[in-house]
């Protein structure tokens, strides 16, 4: 059996109320990457980005998995 390796879920939020779901293949962490880029074209500027934020996968820090926009 060959392992299929789950996505990330993305979760972005725009500042005029629009929620973007996107999915991040894994593939990338498997070949030892530590970083992907990922473009979205938006209409408005992003305000927070969330992995998983529905806590569908196992994480053991959760902290790390949010970044909002700072003021």
């Amino acid at each position: 059996l060959g392992l299929v390796p789950m996505p990330a879920r993305l979760t972005v939020t725009l500042e005029d109320g629009h929620v973007l779901e996107r999915e991040i293949p894994a593939e990338s962490w498997l070949y030892g990457e530590r970083t992907v880029e990922l473009s979205i074209p938006v209409r408005s500027p992003v305000v927070r980005v969330e992995i998983d934020a529905d806590h569908v996968f196992p994480d053991i820090d959760r902290g790390n998995n949010l970044w909002e926009r700072q003021l």
